[in-house]
């Protein structure tokens, strides 16, 4: 079954990181700024993930819970902390969040458990290349 994730995490003065899975193909941006590409203009990468390892993307992703998260996370203590965007539509399931300086779970601008597993997810999909 084919889904589509999209997913980016930035803070005001760098790095930039962008996933998409889209039609079973990767694409990724990395950037040492803040440097974010349209999700459709996303480049391909060159290694692209086998359907074994797709499939336990969208297991560790389902796991999660991702569409019961909250649309909204907000720190209000650091408006400009870290900031970051999921989309997801997969398996009849669909959900939009994002967040800036507080993650779910967590009101504070540490990771919760549940995002470092889904950072865990996207680097292992991605080869163990550099996300979040």
């Amino acid at each position: 079954m084919t889904g589509e994730f999209y997913i980016c995490v930035h803070s005001q003065f760098g790095p930039t990181y962008q996933f998409r899975l889209f039609e079973n193909q990767i694409c990724y941006h990395f950037s040492t700024l803040n440097d974010r590409l349209p999700k459709d203009s996303l480049p391909s990468l060159e290694y692209q993930p086998n359907e074994k390892e797709i499939e336990a993307f969208w297991t560790a992703v389902e796991s999660l819970n991702i569409e019961t998260w909250e649309k909204e996370y907000h720190n209000p203590d650091i408006p400009k902390g870290p900031q970051w965007e999921v989309c997801m539509k997969y398996n009849g399931k669909s959900q939009i969040s994002n967040g800036i300086a507080a993650f779910p779970g967590s009101p504070h601008p540490a990771y919760s458990q549940d995002f470092i597993h889904l950072i865990n997810a996207i680097r292992e999909i991605l080869n163990w290349m550099p996300f979040g």
